[in-house]
């Protein structure tokens, strides 16, 4: 089984690897304390939908290859795909978001959606400054929840046994 799923695996880390720029932004501007200007909050604000697009993107990958399917469509389908990876699959997979990974996450998928619906944009660098902790702590969360899946196939393979 862990043989079907290394392309998989590989795939999921290219995905999640491709916003280390943002992370690297978000990093630095949470060390220096950064400023608190209309540029910084854009700039933020740009870097925290593109973190929490691609942890989209992986949490989709898989539900169509490891639970074959995406729950959900039209206006609610951010938050059943939240609600699906936070489901343990028995036999299938472990859930992808638990605890605090699965609070970070909310709190990064409702910012994605006030700053994608507010147009005039209210700059909380407060809320912005709490979710720059949350994408960062959730970019380590996500990277967790590959390695337990991973593991969880790996597992399942080793009890499988050798294929014919």
């Amino acid at each position: 089984m862990a043989n079907d799923f290394s392309v998989t695996f590989a795939t999921l880390k290219v995905k999640l690897h491709k916003i280390d720029p943002d992370i690297a932004l978000l990093q630095t501007w949470q060390a220096s304390g950064g400023p608190r200007d209309r540029m910084a909050a854009y700039a933020l604000s740009f870097a925290l939908l593109r973190v929490y697009n691609s942890f989209e993107d992986v949490m989709r990958a898989i539900a169509k290859t490891v639970d074959g399917s995406v729950l959900g469509d039209g206006a609610g389908w951010h938050q059943a795909l939240v609600d699906q990876m936070s489901a343990e699959i028995p036999d299938t997979r472990p859930a992808i978001l638990t605890g605090e990974l699965l609070a970070q996450v909310e709190s990064l998928k409702n910012f994605r959606h006030k700053a994608n619906h507010d147009y005039g944009m209210s700059l909380d660098f407060d809320r912005i400054a709490g979710n720059v902790a949350n994408a960062l702590g959730a970019m380590d969360g996500f990277v967790a929840s590959l390695e337990r899946l991973q593991n969880f196939f790996a597992a399942a393979d080793k009890l499988a046994g050798p294929s014919a």
